[in-house]
């Protein structure tokens, strides 16, 4: 039925796609990858139901999509524009696609040729969720199973780790760093940036970061990530500390205001409302990191702060990169959550005590300290590459 619907809506194109080089998979966040092909000839292919705007109508396109069909009408459809097409590289910057994956595998039998990069994005905590939740029969199948990822591009050495230590099939794995943290920095760069620091901390919320299923085996998982929140905020009133609340989602402002209600950026909102301490509320909406059309306001927050706390956040790694103090909090007694580094910059307790207790001492520690007793685990989390980008252009280039 959504394959029809895409037909709907789509315009027609009654000639088949042109071959080129690279294929982007996946037109989300493909601005990025296509600030690396300047140089390549390259082709973006909308995979996603409710994205796809274009559809090809020829011969040769329904004959292969016939041909390739196994079930799923949009993966041979799919199947088809990238055979005609015959890039040399597949790449995409959605790393956890399980369509790339799915894809990836039948390419395995189709064409070994074409080769299929995936560059990470992304903290990928669900693989580990993925495993939790089969282990307790809350999902009757092990989705970590349909990963199939033939060259990944990593953060760090920790992804190359754990993907083989819960078996999902990574064929070639590289650590090259964090593309958006390079081009924060280039951002910086270009506008002559120093950053001040600031009596401040920055939270980064983690709300609706994890699986729903999650909360079939615990209904407090909401409330207990918003305790972090609350945390935080009675910190900073005690001890005069200025607060930068950043919320996951952000509002959308070319809704319908009826559509707006069933948004994750109004759930996030609607659940801070619920479980924040009433007296905190007011205080938290002040607190709130307003956003704007630059894109790397969060990410100057963060290095204005002392310290940022999160739980998942992927900024956490990339704060650690920039030599600035992290606590990472796992308020919710489930480990999967912990930070991949473990010790002194960790807290994995729900006491408000004990987290006064340590984000005074990271605080009080001075930067060399810290990141001395870190020593070279950062490179566990995320490898020191000033320049992501061109890893990634030398790996595409052997495959050309």
């Amino acid at each position: 039925m959504k394959f029809f619907n895409i037909l709907k809506k789509s315009n027609f194109k009654f000639t088949n796609p042109k071959n080129t080089d690279v294929l982007i998979f996946d037109n989300e966040s493909s601005d990025i990858i296509k600030n690396l092909l300047s140089n390549f000839k390259f082709y973006t292919l909308k995979t996603r139901p409710d994205k796809i705007d274009t559809f090809y109508f020829t011969l040769k396109v329904i004959f292969l999509s016939f041909f390739y069909y196994r079930g799923n009408i949009l993966s041979s459809y799919l199947i088809s524009i990238i055979s005609i097409i015959n890039p040399k590289v597949v790449i995409t910057f959605i790393d956890n696609s399980l369509k790339f994956s799915e894809l990836a595998l039948r390419f395995k039998e189709i064409n070994k040729r074409i080769k299929f990069i995936a560059v990470q994005n992304g903290s990928r905590y669900e693989i580990l969720e993925n495993e939790f939740l089969f282990k307790n029969n809350i999902i009757n199948e092990n989705i970590n199973k349909k990963f199939y990822i033939p060259t990944f591009l990593t953060f760090g050495k920790y992804e190359n780790q754990i993907y083989k230590k819960l078996k999902i099939r990574v064929i070639r794995s590289q650590p090259v760093g964090s593309l958006n943290l390079e081009r924060y920095n280039e951002y910086k760069r270009k506008n002559k940036i120093k950053i001040k620091k600031k009596k401040q901390i920055c939270l980064l919320s983690d709300h609706g970061a994890w699986q729903s299923k999650i909360n079939e085996f615990d209904n407090n998982i909401e409330k207990n990530f918003i305790s972090l929140t609350n945390f935080c905020i009675k910190f900073s009133k005690k001890y005069n500390y200025k607060i930068k609340i950043c919320q996951k989602r952000v509002k959308d402002k070319n809704l319908d205001k009826e559509k707006i209600f069933e948004t994750d950026y109004f759930s996030e909102k609607k659940a801070f409302k619920k479980y924040l301490n009433p007296k905190y509320y007011s205080y938290f909406k002040m607190s709130l990191l307003k956003r704007d059309k630059n894109i790397f306001k969060t990410y100057l927050n963060m290095e204005e702060s002392e310290v940022l706390i999160s739980t998942m956040s992927t900024m956490l790694r990339e704060n650690l990169f920039l030599r600035n103090k992290i606590l990472a909090a796992n308020l919710t007694g489930n480990s999967i959550y912990n930070f991949p580094i473990n010790g002194f910059l960790s807290f994995n307790d729900n006491c408000y005590e004990k987290f006064e207790k340590k984000l005074l001492s990271i605080i009080k520690m001075s930067n060399k300290t810290y990141f001395k007793k870190i020593g070279k685990n950062t490179d566990y989390c995320i490898i020191k590459n000033k320049s992501p980008s061109k890893k990634i252009i030398s790996v595409i280039k052997s495959y050309l």
